[in-house]
């Protein structure tokens, strides 16, 4: 990995031995730091001017008001297209809060700051703590006994579907649209003005996603319960359908016939309990179909035009009809007010994007400032980041 290394404060404390090493003093070192690129991700030339760009001039200068800490910044790029068409990119960091021992400074690797800016989607590596991207499971059948799992976007009007985390009512800030606090850290998506970057998706909506969802595992139950091998099979339909399997049991084994003809026997009397597993799924799913579709007939529509406000992550495909009254066990996963504790499924507004504009370039930024221990220099180099983090400057960059 090919390094630039910028190093502060190296003259004064070049090497890193004290006469008397003291906490209080490796404290008010000025933050040392470097900047490279990630090895595993290829950066293309678009991504790298819009990183560069932002870390020299916001970035760097809120890192520059830190003490006491050490790390290096990542540029990261080579991600696939986010489901808008757009290029991510990430400049990532976890600076460490520094110690000394033996009269040498040492980073400590269980304390930090972990600082991350997500160009143009909001997971920065591995997960976010501001949006997901909806998706949900189906069993997938080939033959009667042969299915896989696959894993299905959930998309609206084919826009993708996010839930939204729940956000933190106390942040002023009109380029700001979305803010969450949590114990150990802040998370911000900041927007260009004028446009709304999201859409929440209503009550109505997300039911009728989840019906849309019910039905096709239903379809697929259906198919996998009428297939060749779990119906009542004779003799010949075995020795047509395991044609390659008998004929490796006539040349192997003694006394093949009474084999083959034990096997039938035991498969055949498998299959009814097969089917009635396969019924159940059949008629859950249908139950599931006809009381979404009943609620929705029945409820009205200022109710289901709300936004959908839930702290059920999984609800585009969740089963309702588990309680007595089936009515409130969908009615039970909706609140009318995000106060901090629900989140919302969301897509993004078609009309935010400029479509004509490389695909590298900053459209929404999403920010993490996470202490990881939450001790004396993390605190305060948490604030000093934050209040010199020039969020202006950073908005005016974003590509209108």
């Amino acid at each position: 990995m090919k390094k630039i290394c910028l190093l502060f404060g190296i003259l004064l404390f070049k090497s890193t031995v004290f006469a008397q090493c003291k906490q209080n003093e490796v404290d008010e070192i000025p933050t040392i730091y470097s900047i490279g690129y990630e090895a595993s991700y290829k950066i293309n030339a678009g991504q790298d001017k819009w990183m560069t760009t932002i870390f020299t001039t916001i970035v760097e200068p809120a890192i520059k008001s830190t003490k006491g800490l050490r790390g290096s910044w990542e540029h990261s790029g080579g991600f696939e297209l986010t489901p808008e068409g757009l290029t991510k990119s990430l400049l990532s960091s976890y600076m460490f809060t520094l110690g000394c021992k033996n009269n040498k400074l040492y980073d400590k690797h269980e304390k930090g700051l972990v600082l991350n800016f997500t160009l143009n989607s909001f997971q920065s590596i591995y997960k976010s703590d501001i949006a997901q991207e909806c998706q949900h499971e189906e069993t997938k059948w080939k033959k009667f006994d042969d299915s896989k799992t696959v894993y299905i976007d959930d998309v609206f009007s084919g826009r993708q579907i996010y839930y939204l985390q729940p956000a933190t009512e106390t942040k002023d800030d009109p380029n700001v649209a979305f803010y969450r606090k949590t114990g150990d850290g802040e998370y911000f998506v900041l927007t260009k003005p004028g446009v709304p970057l999201f859409i929440p998706l209503t009550k109505r909506e997300a039911l009728e996603i989840n019906k849309k969802n019910i039905s096709s595992m239903l379809d697929e139950q259906k198919k996998a319960a009428a297939m060749p091998g779990l119906q009542p099979e004779t003799k010949a339909d075995y020795e047509k359908r395991m044609a390659k399997d008998f004929a490796d049991y006539r040349s192997s084994i003694p006394d093949p016939e009474k084999f083959i003809n034990d096997l039938i026997k035991q498969l055949e009397e498998l299959k009814p309990g097969m089917i009635k597993q396969q019924q159940f799924w059949i008629d859950a799913y249908t139950k599931q179909v006809a009381l979404i579709t009943n609620y929705l007939k029945n409820t009205p529509a200022a109710e289901l035009d709300k936004p959908c406000i839930t702290g059920n992550v999984g609800l585009l495909s969740a089963f309702f009809g588990d309680k007595s009254d089936e009515i409130s066990s969908i009615k039970s996963n909706f609140q009318d007010v995000a106060d901090g504790k629900y989140g919302m499924f969301v897509t993004l507004n078609p009309t935010y994007f400029n479509k004509t504009i490389s695909k590298a370039a900053p459209q929404f930024i999403s920010i993490e400032i996470r202490m990881q221990g939450g001790d004396a220099t993390e605190l305060r180099g948490s604030k000093a980041f934050k209040t010199n983090l020039d969020m202006n400057k950073l908005q005016s960059l974003l590509v209108k």
